[in-house]
């Protein structure tokens, strides 16, 4: 339920730094609960016009009725096939804003790796799955150490 999502994420941030959680795709009342508790929120989108759609109004929910700051949700482009008719310069300028992030599609591997227990990262550090990663990372440090500052 939204209370024990709620009692949870309470319960839970003074012992962690970072506490993610996967939403999944439906907006209920769990997930609205948890994205009220959040600092920052990461949304993976995928080029395509329906997740377009989805982004956009998560964006304007989370900032107009959650009154979330704009700087505190984080866009990451997930392609999910090898010819996505979309580029990251067209999702920005479809969703007006910067990506923080983004993954191309880079095969099987960093999937099989999730299965086989492994970190992709780990497997293979210097390529690109491992360097959109570092991307993402670097870019949430970032923002982390200015409001530390």
């Amino acid at each position: 339920t939204p209370d024990v999502v709620s009692r949870a994420l309470t319960l839970v941030r003074p012992h962690f730094s970072h506490v993610v959680f996967d939403l999944g795709v439906a907006l209920d009342d769990k997930v609205l609960a948890a994205l009220e508790l959040s600092d920052e929120i990461v949304l993976m989108a995928t080029p395509e016009l329906a997740s377009m759609h989805d982004t956009r109004q998560v964006l304007d929910l989370a900032t107009r009725i959650l009154n979330i700051p704009p700087g505190r949700i984080h866009v990451v482009l997930n392609h999910r096939s090898p010819d996505s008719a979309m580029t990251r310069k067209v999702v920005e300028e479809v969703l007006g804003r910067t990506l923080a992030a983004e993954f191309k599609y880079y095969g099987v591997a960093s999937e099989l790796a999730g299965l086989e227990g492994r970190l992709q990262v780990k497997s293979d550090p210097r390529g690109q799955f491992s360097r959109s990663v570092r991307e993402l990372l670097g870019g949430l440090a970032s923002i982390e150490a200015r409001r530390s500052a």
